[in-house]
């Protein structure tokens, strides 16, 4: 086998095997976005492996989102998971328990833990129980006003923008990729052959003139 059937090879194997990542999540699969984005795997596979450092990083300057700050450091272990769900949860819902945030934990952190972050959150003033009957806690306006500090830092931030673009920049290529290739098989776009090279490949066509 010479260099050029091994290449083609490896292409076909690896579309496959990538294939399988789109079926488990129930995506439609496309050839050429998919060779598009392997030629820039290094780059996917930097900007995924930062963006959840550039996201969980506090502002530079405590006066905006400082109070969450100390309120997520306070628990090293479980701080991160715990507050970002109480925070997620708490512009969706009115009031919320404890026992619905170990829910949308998913066993990253244990009831007393819980029960410890909350406490911190109540004593920070980020957190109050309207009803001391209650099981029940909201957020403060200090809580919303200062996450809401923290999202416009981080719309700020050039890194986080970069990423962003990245996974908006292929998500449109696939978009239009599966527009083209529903009109197509609907006969409503082009007519006769319109696979690109990378397709045929992928799909075998030329296999007896490659392999043989």
């Amino acid at each position: 086998m010479n260099d050029f059937q091994e290449h083609v090879g490896r292409m076909q194997s690896g579309l496959k095997h990538a294939r399988k990542i789109y079926e488990s999540v129930g995506a439609r699969w496309s050839v050429t976005p998919q060779i598009f984005l392997w030629r820039l795997r290094y780059r996917a596979i930097y900007l995924f492996s930062m963006a959840g450092l550039w996201l969980s990083e506090h502002p530079k300057d405590p006066e905006f989102g400082g109070l969450i700050a100390e309120w997520r450091d306070a628990h090293v272990n479980v701080g991160t998971v715990v507050t970002r769900n109480i925070i997620a949860v708490g512009v969706t819902v009115p009031k919320f328990t404890r026992a619905l945030i170990e829910v949308r934990c998913h066993g990253k952190a244990k009831r007393t833990a819980i029960n410890a972050v909350i406490k911190t959150g109540c004593e920070l003033g980020l957190l109050e129980k309207p009803d001391k009957n209650k099981d029940e806690y909201r957020l403060t306006g200090t809580c919303i006003d200062q996450a809401f500090d923290r999202s416009l830092y981080k719309l700020l931030t050039p890194e986080i923008v970069e990423f962003a673009e990245f996974v908006v920049m292929w998500h449109s290529m696939r978009k239009n990729s599966e527009l083209v290739g529903t009109q197509e098989e609907s006969e409503l776009l082009g007519y006769g052959e319109n696979k690109s090279l990378g397709e045929d490949i992928f799909y075998g066509n030329y296999d007896e003139d490659i392999f043989k």
